[in-house]
């Protein structure tokens, strides 16, 4: 308190003091002074001011005048004036004296003002980078190569497991963090960097205090001095654990998908509608008494089935291509010529985008179960035979009966017999088994008493056939297991009527066949069925001389060959010439019995393009374990590859332009730290000003960036409606007015009275940072027009290129008319641009002059944005230029249906 009333009254002491200075030194003077008497007055003023403030300024500024007046103004040592110039002469003074004071309170505000704010900005900024790097899971980092000091982010620290601050800049300390088996590798990928002068990018594990391993990846860049040696690297780290676990997941997947299939028992087989086979697994070409696979690859697969049941199959074949699935019974005949019933299971497989359905079924062998029904049949009518010639006696009917039994025990089929009251009277072993009690047990008791939770099952169909005397056959029966609860099983069970001679029914025949493992080999196919359909890798088959012996639907889709074309060719067919050396190693290691794991190489198309694909080998064995072939997975990587170049590309052009605002920043205010301008008030408002700029300029970057990033992955809608055009160019002409002025630009606009259909945000967004690239570079006194015409689509000038280079939508193509647009054109008087620059400023980042950014302040990116909106509009924008003379930008919209209509009838 004491300090603030010691500088006020100070304040107005110097202001007295300097009028007195000012005085003397005018009295001192006067001879050579008489036409500027009043300088020293405006110096004691000035002075005043800077030190004091407006207030002692004003008491200077009247002491002054009063002296001006008093000593040098005639009549001298008087308060009056008798001449009217001396009078206009003091006003003056007065008044100059006044704006002096002014300004100079104006500049003490400022500074202070600025002095307070500067800290602001410097927190803002770096609260900005901090959210940034929290967000996207990165760190920074800088390692001083001449001095071996390493300098983190706090993020960088998180990522390791540090506590914030407690790195000490070491690179001891950051390689005890790496995980033992990546140090070595690690220290190679950052020789490697520095000796080809390459960016540096590694990927390796850290090990956490807490014992936890995450997955990072590192990325730098080398500096390098005058005479070429590199100085500092510096680069970001990023949190990659997500992407490591997605991989192995995927790995583990691929393992387990070869593993259900080398191991499934039974036939899996692919044939097309009109019955051609297209795949088999080992088991199915054992069935068939086939050696390999390209005995029967693109064959149809009838000749293998006995002539009777040919047509059966292939009506059956065609039904479950139509989206039916079911089961058939048919007889083959194998290459050898072993005879056998085969039961097929069916289920339908359509591949998005292919036109084809192709049938996947799982077959079985159930020759012995036929033959058992068979032998029954033929028993059956054996013993009616016999009542009916009433040859034999009963003992004989007995004994053969037992026979009869026996062999059913044998075959592992059950067999009973029933009475009217559903009590057993004869039972075999097998049947008893399946029951959970023993043969003794049976004897006279009825199925409730014995098995009571399948009495309600079987006793109605017990009486179906004693009402109707006539089989029912192969019904499907499950129930648990009464000795193993939980447990379900499966049988085939057939009743039969056993009648007298008067053809009444005597007895009741049971048939009991287990389908416990076809249940479960049905239910384990399906589960096959599902993850093969789900499969789109290309996958093919050869022989070990390099013969294609299968080539599937993906292959053909990957290389253009159909499987007509492929099957029996060379591999060399897809292999291009200086790949040739590797497909012989690999063949050298498959008959080795090696496997090769995802090799990423390139392969030839049809069309002769390359094509680049991740491919697994393993090796094909027949049935007695001897390798006779290849079988190969091919997986398209083309687009990854695509991507990745493409994110690494961006990244690295984002990281440069977000680096060039934020060094610009660091510069400055590192400057004003140290204290360098602390004397140089000029300088050090010109750093403050630097700073404030290229934080604007960050921050423009960083939303363009995420406006960008939004309208291309389509998370940003834009909602379209009718709009006036005429208004919406008005809108943007008044938001660029002022902008205009300031460049002293002439800005016109020719709207017209025409409603388009768009989003009017968006198209205000379009036409103001047209114009305010056409004002940035325009020179002073030149024109910009705004203009609206209305054309047919494909006349106006090059309007058939959409976007940039690219053809318009087929739907305009295919148009049966004309349908009327409205063209917004952006006309300047600018420098131009070159011909080879016409499409690529509506890239990211480009910018006819790579100096523009800096000198005109744009970020590289507002003309991409453009393009991105006309592409949601269905639109399209293009640019036209002179150089020397200016370009013309155009963009399209439609029209809505009301104007549409209004200029048919015009």
């Amino acid at each position: 308190m004491r300090s603030t009333i010691y500088r006020r009254v100070a304040s107005y002491g110097i202001a007295i003091a300097a009028t007195v200075v000012a005085l003397l030194l005018s009295w001192w003077l006067q001879p050579f002074l008489e036409c500027t008497i009043g300088a020293f007055f405006y110096l004691a003023v000035m002075v005043t001011t800077l030190y004091g403030g407006f207030r002692p300024g004003m008491v200077t500024i009247v002491l002054s005048t009063l002296a001006i007046n008093y000593f040098f103004m005639p009549p001298f040592d008087q308060f009056t004036a008798a001449d009217p110039a001396d009078i206009v002469q003091l006003g003056v003074f007065a008044l100059v004296s006044f704006v002096l004071n002014l300004l100079n309170s104006n500049l003490q505000h400022s500074k202070a003002t600025i002095e307070r704010l500067n800290p602001q900005l410097i927190q803002d900024s770096h609260d900005r980078l901090q959210m940034t790097l929290a967000a996207a899971q990165m760190g920074l980092w800088d390692w001083n190569l001449v001095t071996g000091e390493i300098v983190w982010s706090p993020e960088h620290e998180q990522l390791f497991g540090l506590v914030l601050g407690s790195f000490d800049g070491r690179y001891e300390t950051f390689e005890a963090r790496l995980h033992p088996d990546d140090r070595a590798r690690n220290s190679e990928a950052i020789q490697q960097a520095l000796q080809n002068r390459t960016p540096y990018q590694h990927e390796y594990r850290v090990v956490w205090t807490d014992g936890s391993v995450h997955w990072l990846e590192g990325r730098g860049q080398v500096a390098y001095d005058e005479a070429g040696q590199a100085v500092r690297m510096s680069g970001t780290m990023m949190n990659i654990d997500q992407r490591k676990q997605s991989e192995m997941a995927l790995t583990r997947s691929e393992q387990q998908l070869r593993a259900i299939f080398d191991a499934e028992p039974e036939c899996v087989k692919l044939v097309s509608a009109d019955g051609v086979l297209e795949q088999m697994n080992p088991a199915g070409l054992a069935m068939i008494e086939a050696d390999r696979l390209e005995q029967v690859r693109g064959q149809n697969v009838c000749p293998l089935i006995a002539p009777a049941h040919q047509q059966a199959f292939l009506a059956f074949i065609r039904q479950v291509a139509e989206g039916k699935p079911g089961t058939l019974e048919f007889e083959m005949i194998g290459f050898r010529g072993t005879r056998c019933w085969l039961e097929s299971h069916a289920v339908p497989l359509h591949f998005p985008g292919e036109a084809t359905t192709q049938v996947l079924a799982i077959t079985r062998d159930i020759t012995e179960q036929k033959r058992a029904a068979a032998e029954i049949k033929q028993l059956n009518a054996d013993l009616e035979q016999r009542v009916a010639e009433r040859t034999f006696a009963l003992q004989q009917s007995n004994l053969l009966l037992n026979s009869f039994f026996d062999a059913a025990s044998s075959a592992a089929i059950g067999l009973c017999i029933h009475d009217h009251d559903l009590r057993f009277l004869q039972i075999n072993a097998t049947l008893a088994a399946i029951n959970g009690q023993p043969v003794e047990r049976h004897i006279g008791r009825t199925v409730a008493e014995l098995l009571p939770q399948l009495a309600p099952i079987v006793e109605p169909l017990f009486h179906r056939v004693l009402a109707t005397r006539q089989p029912i056959l192969n019904l499907e029966v499950s129930s648990e297991v009464p000795s193993q609860p939980g447990l379900m099983r499966h049988w085939l069970a057939s009743y039969f009527p056993i009648l007298d001679e008067t053809n009444a029914v005597r007895a009741i025949g049971v048939i009991v066949v287990e389908i416990s493992d076809r249940k479960q080999a049905e239910a384990s196919q399906a589960r096959l069925a599902a993850i093969v359909a789900s499969s789109q890798d290309a996958i093919i088959s050869k022989t070990l001389d390099g013969i294609i012996v299968s080539w599937n639907a993906s292959a053909e889709k990957l290389f253009g060959y159909s499987a007509a074309e492929a099957i029996g060719q060379p591999i060399t067919l897809i292999i291009p010439v200086d790949q040739l050396e590797v497909e012989t190693q690999f063949l050298h290691w498959i008959r080795q019995g090696e496997s090769i794991q995802r090799y990423e190489t390139v392969r030839r198309r049809k069309d002769g393009t390359l094509v680049e694909i991740s491919l697994t080998l393993s090796p094909v064995k027949d049935a007695q374990g001897t390798i006779v072939g290849a079988s190969k997975i091919a997986r398209d990587i083309t687009e990854q590859r695509t991507l990745d170049r493409m994110k690494n590309e961006f990244i690295s052009i984002v990281s440069h332009e977000l680096r060039t605002p934020l060094t610009a920043i660091r510069g400055s205010l590192g400057l004003i730290l140290r204290g360098v301008y602390d004397k140089k008030p000029d300088k050090k408002h010109r750093m403050i000003e630097i700073a404030a700029e290229q934080s604007d300029r960050l921050v423009r970057l960083v939303n363009d960036i995420l406006d960008l990033q939004r309208l291309e992955s389509g998370s940003m809608k834009l909602a379209l409606q009718a709009c006036d055009a005429a208004a919406l160019m008005q809108q943007a002409a008044d938001a660029m007015r002022s902008y205009a002025e300031e460049h002293q630009v002439h800005l016109s606009v020719t709207p017209l009275p025409v409603s388009v259909w768009a989003a009017p945000d968006a198209i205000i967004q379009i036409l103001t940072n047209l114009l305010s690239n056409a004002i940035k570079f325009s020179d002073a006194g030149s024109n910009i027009d705004l203009a609206i015409a209305v054309m047919e689509s494909g006349k106006q000038g090059n309007s058939s290129v959409d976007v940039v280079g690219r053809k318009p939508p087929s739907a305009a193509l295919s148009s049966p008319r004309p349908h009327p647009q409205a063209v917004f054109s952006i006309q300047d008087q600018g420098r131009g641009i070159p011909a080879e620059k016409l499409e690529t400023v509506f890239e990211r980042f480009q910018q006819v002059d790579a100096s523009d950014s800096r000198d005109k302040g744009g970020t590289g990116l507002g003309l991409a944005i453009c393009r991105q909106i006309m592409e949601q509009h269905g639109g399209r924008i293009w640019v036209e230029s002179v150089l020397g003379k200016g370009s013309t930008f155009y963009f399209t919209l439609p029209l809505v249906a009301e104007d549409v209509g209004a200029k048919a009838k015009l």
